[in-house]
């Protein structure tokens, strides 16, 4: 009976780990989800500077990324995608996360972004809003609230969805 112990409790853990890999819904909650979005004023790689206060009337989508994560490239032409298909409805901001100027404009050209990509030397933004791993996504309301933080690419659906419960029409 003691020799069925220990494989027991491998295959529950397994088990259990398993579930957690595959459970749809495995980004953790943040705790700024249903709270006003941190505040902050950016510099674009074009040289306009972003203020998220300004935003306000619209629902705003942000999306933490670099040149270098392999998940953001996947998601980037569902970011394009939805651009497209919101137009003017949603603002879209990407930030750049630990990559360099020269990388990030090289990879907004190969996925063909127009996407306001607001640089954050310091990561202090990053910081504000717990970004730890990326691509992050976060979509606020459009009186600044966040309602939806995804850490991991994106799927089309999902997003659709998301903006779809905020008015916008795709």
């Amino acid at each position: 009976m003691k020799r069925w112990i220990g494989p027991l409790i491998v295959v529950l853990v397994v088990a259990l780990l398993g579930y957690g890999l595959l459970n749809e819904d495995s980004t953790p909650k943040s705790p700024l989800e249903g709270k006003a979005a941190p505040e902050f004023n950016l510099k674009s790689m074009d040289g306009e500077t972003y203020q998220l206060a300004s935003l306000k009337g619209k629902p705003v989508v942000i999306n933490f990324w670099a040149s270098w994560c392999l998940p953001c490239r996947v998601e980037a032409p569902v970011f394009r995608n939805l651009i497209d298909k919101s137009g003017d409805q949603v603002h879209y901001l990407g930030i750049s996360f630990n990559d360099n100027e020269k990388n990030a404009r090289e990879f907004l050209k190969e996925f063909d972004l127009n996407i306001p990509t607001l640089l954050d030397p310091q990561s202090k933004v990053a910081i504000d809003y717990g970004i730890g791993q990326i691509p992050v996504t976060l979509v606020l309301d459009q009186d600044g609230k966040i309602v939806y933080r995804h850490l991991g690419e994106v799927d089309q659906p999902t997003m659709q969805g998301v903006l779809n419960k905020l008015g916008v029409k795709l």
